[in-house]
């Protein structure tokens, strides 16, 4: 029996393909939902043709979490599924999958490995050495990586992080990010997107260590501003992001800017293609820097690091809000374009699913 423990829309996004993957062989799978976001989860669901959760370890109504309240929903969400073992996981010779660095990854691999479980970690090993740039990813990818039995790391890059931390478990290296599948599924899909009529730049802000420091994003509005003088732009406005503009007396100013339309959080696919019809990007997102390196997007990231080596010295500049740095990308961001990656023959998620069967 395979367990995959979802609970994120990220994480989900990058689960996609392998839960496919492992359904298209016919393997005995079961869908654990962690509930850290909820609607949101159920459109990708629906979207991608996924069948409902077997089980949820926590319902949310919101898909907010302060920092206060995410470790409350941890805590709950871990004594929850402790307690209920029994009944969410029925074959205990089995492998928990998890995914990346939010919480539920956490919650998730504490909770199959008090029941016996064995842990695979689905993009592990990433690094930026720095576990509060960016918190609390860094600690979780640490903790799950020391905690699992197998680690599928994503690139050369993971895999020397892993081999680094002598960690007890064995390292695969898939090469490319399951995320490069679902973005070939997202841009095959047939999508009524709303395209701008002018050529468009996208700007997004949305990680824990921005929305919670009104000096950060008030560098990120100066950026914002500078992109509108030379492009419209697409503001992708998470909930999160709104509550904290608003708290720091802030959203008056987005409002205020010329030349940007703000949009929700939109579906996976659309959003893909709204990247790849896109001139460039400028977002605090470590996914974002992924995906613009598969599409070959010129992408600046508004972060002083990134665990992440794809697209470094390519398509992807790290700002480090260095104003230096983030000019000569301005002033001139077609050059850090590149070809898209999507034709290479990679598929990550055939490769997991391939090393989930030899496990046995």
């Amino acid at each position: 029996m395979i367990y995959s423990i979802i609970g994120t829309k990220g994480q989900l996004i990058k689960m996609i393909p392998v839960i496919k993957e492992i359904e298209k062989r016919g393997l005995e799978h079961k869908f654990i939902h962690g509930g850290q976001h909820g609607k949101i989860m159920d459109d990708l669901i629906q979207v991608f043709g996924l069948r409902e959760p077997d089980y949820y370890l926590q319902k949310r109504e919101k898909d907010v979490l302060t920092a206060f309240g995410g470790f409350k929903w941890l805590t709950s969400t871990v004594i929850n599924g402790v307690l209920n073992g029994k009944n969410i996981f029925e074959n205990k010779k089995s492998i928990a999958l998890v995914h990346g660095d939010a919480p539920p990854c956490l919650s998730g691999t504490i909770i199959a490995k008090m029941n016996g479980l064995k842990i695979g970690h689905v993009e592990a090993g990433l690094r930026s050495y720095d576990f509060f740039n960016p918190f609390p990813e860094e600690f979780v990818r640490f903790i799950t990586d020391k905690m699992a039995d197998y680690m599928f790391a994503s690139s050369d890059f993971a895999e020397a992080n892993l081999k680094k931390m002598n960690v007890k478990g064995e390292v695969i290296n898939t090469k490319y990010n399951t995320v490069f599948d679902t973005i070939k599924l997202s841009l095959k899909m047939k999508r009524n997107v709303n395209y701008p009529k002018e050529k468009y730049a996208i700007f997004t802000m949305h990680r824990f260590e921005t929305i919670h420091s009104p000096e950060i994003m008030k560098k990120n509005l100066d950026i914002l501003e500078k992109v509108s003088e030379i492009h419209h732009v697409i503001m992708i406005m998470h909930n999160t992001t709104r509550e904290k503009l608003t708290k720091f007396n802030l959203m008056e100013r987005v409002e205020g800017i010329e030349n940007i339309e703000i949009r929700p959080i939109q579906i996976y696919p659309d959003f893909m293609k709204l990247i790849n019809k896109s001139e460039f990007v400028v977002t605090d997102g470590g996914g974002l820097q992924e995906e613009t390196y598969y599409l070959g997007k010129p992408c600046l990231v508004l972060r002083k690091k990134t665990e992440r080596i794809e697209g470094l010295g390519e398509n992807v500049v790290i700002s480090e809000f260095k104003n230096d740095l983030i000019n000569d990308f301005l002033c001139a961001p077609l050059n850090f374009s590149r070809n898209s990656k999507l034709k290479v023959k990679k598929k990550p998620s055939e490769k997991i699913v391939d090393r989930i069967l030899d496990f046995g």
